[in-house]
């Protein structure tokens, strides 16, 4: 259980990050 509530964790917070380096304009490379 705990493997796949990181892996959901992991994907929000990479998804975030991707949303808001394609919003800046991909400062955090």
């Amino acid at each position: 259980m705990d493997l796949y509530i990181q892996i959901i964790v992991v994907a929000c917070l990479t998804g975030m990050t991707s949303l808001l380096a394609h919003r800046s304009g991909g400062c955090f490379s």
